[in-house]
């Protein structure tokens, strides 16, 4: 199953947003309340959600400045998801972003998870909307 956002703007460079979605550390920021035990490193982060599961992502390509994808550790995850951060430059100090997930869920499932994930992407692209270039820390 693969869900997108539409290209949404973004009033900071794509180098910047780049810096910024590729370090993992940074996601923390975005997400929900429910994730506990948090940890980063370069390549790699891990959470717990309260009540589901342990989730251990690592980044599996980087294009500077117009891709950062990643996906879930092989072997460790019930269902293999990735997620995409498309960026296309639109001038010195503006971008235009998209969201991509995908999971390989049984087409049983593809129902009950299709909304969750939409709603997902939808906060994610609002979050980028809504992007300054403050750096996590920062």
């Amino acid at each position: 199953m693969e869900v997108k956002s539409e290209w949404v703007p973004v009033a900071v460079a794509a180098e910047r947003l780049y810096d910024y979605v590729s370090n993992f550390a940074n996601l923390k920021v975005v997400l929900p309340e429910q994730v506990k035990n948090f940890c980063a490193t370069e390549d790699e982060c891990s959470f717990e959600v309260s009540g589901v599961a342990k989730v251990r992502l690592r980044m599996t390509e980087k294009v500077r400045p117009t891709r950062v994808a990643l996906g879930t550790v092989a072997g460790e995850s019930p269902v293999p998801v990735g997620l995409v951060l498309d960026m296309t430059p639109e001038g010195e100090a503006a971008c235009k972003a998209r969201v991509t997930v995908t999971a390989d869920v049984p087409f049983m499932l593809s129902g009950m998870v299709k909304k969750p994930l939409e709603k997902f992407v939808g906060e994610l692209s609002r979050q980028l909307q809504q992007f300054t270039g403050e750096f996590h820390g920062a």
